[in-house]
């Protein structure tokens, strides 16, 4: 449909709603604390060994998978892209896999994998691993020498134009994509919708999200690694790890919705205005776009949300945490798991993903609501900027009113919670299966990747680069100002000749 003017605004605003700053859903501190309390597998886990040989025997599998598969047309389509095991390197693993290559990642390539004797431990350290190492950032298309493909403008072509609709091109927000789910639901953008059910609102209204992809990625790979002829155990809860990552991201309400509410961009709008008025359209100062406004304002209050739940839940003794240690199981969210088949097949990682992200986006509005309620009205303006190096607590107004947030954010844990102990029994079923669950997973994971691979490169040839954005003087506020300067002038002449004339 074609924008409104205002609708034109907003999709400016919002059509780079993953947020700086805001791209990572909960800290990692927060990932290893939800991942170690919910961890239910072995105590104890053998010392560390060498990672090369576990991860080669992983990328061997899924290249004999491939190559071997069953259906022919599935493994002439992966012989297409890799026609020896020589061409399936590293590097291509990583690609294939929708990763960074460059990064260097633990249970995919010789990096280490997380220390500890402890299960609980292994498996909580893995989990911050997707946001510590980068691995969802920075994606850029790659030639054949493996050289970054530069657009005319000498920008890196993105690897998929579709991380774009949640975030940036490069730094914190390109990793967005991975790290959102939104419900599957018809979207538009309309702004009529923003106001009325944010949770379906999105630019493009075609927009992509792939937590749940990934999620069910780090699980595939997971049993994989669990049947392989020695496996190691570092290796599982690593893989597993990262598909926890993804399931408590999820947990977090404002992972599940592109922007949240609508007064976030009447923020930016008045704020913009006055921009335009302080600085005279461009003329004396250059000023921010209500693009960079608006970004910053949603920013400022997404980290401030997830900064002052991590403040409060991880201090012994903050009644915050006892909150989130005491709240009760989500009814609604158990019924919604248990309507996901039960037992050991491939795909149920993303059915669990969905499912919570359905729930959880009908609270990511009210989550954002109440942290704008109570910020200190400054981190609504411009050239303001909450940072995660902050005391959250002293960017709130006096007297702020926080239980309902509280409420919420216990509520996203406690289902954090209740999805991973899900995963858990479906997991361990699948451990326990014999080899031809191994196969069907090993060949969900061939079809699930090459499947998205074909999009992305479908996406990448109709990609269409934009010139870079320079800043334009708008002579009418000049205008404007001139205006209102012979109105004053012709009004104060008309005045007192009045006055003279009544002498």
């Amino acid at each position: 449909m074609r924008l409104s003017r205002a609708g034109v605004g907003i999709a400016a605003l919002l059509g780079v709603a993953a947020l700086p700053g805001a791209a990572g859903a909960y800290d990692q501190a927060v990932h290893a604390y939800l991942s170690a309390r919910a961890y239910p597998g072995p105590k104890t886990v053998a010392p560390s060994a060498p990672p090369q040989a576990a991860t080669d025997a992983l990328r061997a599998r899924v290249w004999q998978a491939g190559s071997g598969a069953s259906d022919p047309k599935l493994a002439a389509r992966f012989l297409a892209r890799y026609p020896n095991p020589a061409a399936f390197d590293v590097w291509a693993f990583k690609e294939f896999l929708g990763l960074n290559p460059e990064r260097a990642i633990a249970g995919l390539d010789g990096t280490a994998l997380p220390a500890g004797s402890g299960g609980a431990q292994v498996y909580a350290l893995a989990s911050r691993l997707p946001d510590d190492d980068f691995r969802d950032r920075d994606r850029f298309r790659h030639d054949a020498s493996r050289k970054v493909l530069r657009d005319a403008y000498g920008q890196p072509v993105p690897d998929d134009p579709a991380t774009l609709e949640m975030g940036g091109l490069t730094g914190l927000s390109s990793q967005a994509h991975a790290h959102y789910q939104l419900p599957r639901l018809p979207f538009s953008d309309d702004p009529a919708v923003l106001k009325r059910d944010p949770r379906r609102f999105a630019i493009p209204p075609t927009v992509h999200t792939f937590g749940a992809d990934y999620a069910e990625l780090y699980t595939e790979l997971a049993v994989l690694a669990a049947h392989l002829p020695n496996p190691d155990e570092r290796l599982v809860l690593t893989l597993s790890g990262a598909a926890a990552h993804h399931l408590e991201d999820v947990a977090n309400q404002i992972h599940t919705v592109q922007v949240g509410i609508y007064d976030f961009f009447v923020d930016a709008k008045i704020e913009s205005i006055k921009e335009e008025l302080r600085s005279m359209g461009g003329i004396l100062r250059s000023r921010p776009t209500f693009v960079a406004i608006g970004i910053d304002i949603i920013s400022n209050h997404h980290t401030l949300a997830e900064s002052l739940y991590e403040k409060h839940l991880l201090r012994p003794g903050d009644p915050v945490r006892a909150l989130t240690e005491h709240q009760p199981v989500d009814p609604a969210f158990a019924l919604d798991l248990g309507r996901v088949k039960p037992g050991c097949a491939p795909g149920f990682a993303r059915a669990l993903t969905y499912a919570l992200a359905d729930r959880s986006s009908y609270e990511g509005p009210e989550v954002y609501q109440r942290i704008r309620d109570v910020a200190q009205r400054r981190y609504s303006r411009v050239g303001n900027h909450f940072t995660e190096t902050e005391d959250p607590d002293l960017a709130l107004r006096p007297g702020a009113k926080l239980d309902r947030f509280y409420a919420l954010e216990a509520l996203g844990a406690r289902r954090s919670d209740q999805v991973l102990a899900a995963w858990w029994q479906r997991f361990d079923a699948c451990r326990a299966a014999g080899p031809d669950v191994d196969a069907r997973f090993a060949e969900a994971l061939v079809s699930d990747r090459l499947d998205a691979l074909d999009a992305a490169d479908a996406r990448a040839r109709a990609y269409l680069p934009k010139a870079p954005v320079k800043e334009a003087i708008d002579l009418w506020v000049p205008a404007g100002y001139l205006l209102l300067l012979l109105a004053a002038f012709f009004l104060g002449r008309r005045l007192r000749r009045r006055r003279r004339g009544r002498a």
